[in-house]
């Protein structure tokens, strides 16, 4: 169980690096400028151009693969709290 937990933890954390390093992409290329070429922050987050939003949003409908982890083998692991379980339930399988 451990193993299986680990590579999954791995996979995770490779989309999750790779989603980044896109979504700073897309802020590179759609960030407005100010005169002095630094990027334009409004209410703390980037002010972007059109096409960002759509393009963010189809980035984060990406699906990647992984095995699943059942309750039973995460329970077996210990240490699970309710609340681990419901941020997990689309890596779960009964």
């Amino acid at each position: 169980t451990g193993m299986k937990i680990r590579t999954l933890t791995r996979v995770i954390e490779q989309q999750a690096k790779d989603l980044e390093a896109e979504r700073q992409r897309l802020i590179e290329l759609y960030a407005r400028c100010d005169d002095a070429g630094a990027k334009i922050v409004q209410e703390g987050a980037f002010d972007v151009a059109e096409g960002f939003y759509a393009e963010f949003a189809a980035l984060m409908d990406l699906e990647f693969e992984a095995e699943p982890l059942t309750v039973a083998e995460l329970e077996a692991a210990g240490g699970i709290t309710p609340a681990s379980l419901i941020g997990l339930a689309d890596l779960l399988v009964e």
